[in-house]
């Protein structure tokens, strides 16, 4: 019969998972609440695992949002410069902000051609993680576990209907 695992009978389990997800190291978790650093490596591996990856993907996409998000901020700061320094006539000042703003344009583009497959990829393997959790937790729920099944079929319709009128 295989060992129960500590982790998951401990007290205070939400803190533990919590802490791993963090990413802080085993042995200070263990210290913290009186288990092995083998037991939090097991349960990270074997009883989280898979969470803990579906999270580590989604805070990868959020990275790039993020960083997409910051270029739209400078893009916005480039018109407005631009558009004082032409009000002013100053016009070297005026096509450096052009020039900046092509610049922009150009990495965006650049960026946005090889991320949109990568996030893409990113999204698609965090998905299948997470609707791997969703259904095995819904295992004891059969009626449950169709409803959502349903559900989820129809908006996945939606989204291909809206993906192709986009398209």
């Amino acid at each position: 019969m295989p060992r129960a695992c500590t982790v998951c009978n401990h007290p205070e389990r939400v803190q533990i998972e919590q802490a791993i997800v963090s990413g802080i190291a085993f042995r200070r978790i263990a210290a913290q609440f009186s288990i092995s650093a083998t037991s939090v490596r097991r349960h990270k591996e074997n009883c989280i695992g898979e969470a803990v990856q579906a999270l580590q993907a989604e805070r990868e996409v959020q990275s790039a949002w993020n960083i997409f998000t910051e270029m739209e901020w400078i893009h916005t700061e480039t018109h407005l410069i631009y558009n004082d320094t032409r009000a002013e006539m100053d016009h070297a000042s005026s096509l450096r902000a052009l020039s900046e703003s092509r610049k922009l344009i150009e990495l965006q583009h650049e960026l946005s051609s090889q991320s949109d497959d990568d996030l893409r990829t990113a999204f698609m393997e965090q998905w299948e993680s997470i609707r791997k959790i969703l259904f095995d937790a819904l295992a004891p729920f059969p009626e449950a576990k169709l409803a959502v099944a349903r559900a989820l079929l129809v908006a996945s319709e939606r989204m291909k209907a809206i993906d192709s009128h986009v398209s």
